[in-house]
């Protein structure tokens, strides 16, 4: 049978990361609410204004790797370049006390873990031929090392805001 007489719906049909990135942008909605429903003042005007900005969004009128389809709120998105400077300056102020200060041991790690995997990619496509995409070609025990190392330099490094 061909196909047209399958009667099938295909402008029906949503993309695939639509529906992950209308949870993560719900997600953010929901932050976004309860940020200003917990603040007070200039913060919670600014959260109100981010709120009231974020309603106005499509998650698909987006392109699927939008930071709002990750749940990422930055001083980029539309959101927060249609406020006004002053709610924008509040925000970069705020946004501050979630930085992570460099650390050179963290970096490093990183910085090994890149050098490995692209040295790792040019061998792996002559051993393996093409690998399948997602699976991890390290052992589980070195993925989880790196990950400890990572973690341990983080929590020397990382205060969470107050």
């Amino acid at each position: 049978m061909p196909w047209y007489e399958l009667n099938l719906h295909i402008h029906n049909v949503e993309k695939p990361w639509v529906i992950d990135a209308s949870k993560n942008f719900e997600i953010l909605k929901n932050d976004v609410h309860q940020l200003a429903s917990l603040t007070s003042g200039n913060e919670k005007r600014l959260w109100e204004a981010v709120k009231s900005e974020l309603n106005e969004v499509d998650v698909k009128d987006l392109e699927y790797d939008h930071p709002l389809c990750s749940g990422i709120l930055d001083d980029t998105s539309k959101s927060l370049t249609n406020i006004s400077e002053d709610f924008r300056n509040i925000f970069n102020a705020s946004s501050k006390k979630f930085l992570i200060p460099a650390d050179e041991t963290l970096k490093n790690i990183c910085g090994n873990f890149v050098k490995e995997k692209e040295s790792a990619s040019k061998r792996v496509h002559t051993k393996f031929g093409n690998a399948n995409f997602g699976v991890f070609l390290d052992a589980r025990e070195k993925l989880q090392e790196m990950t400890n190392q990572m973690l341990t330099t983080l929590s020397r490094v990382w205060v969470p805001p107050n």
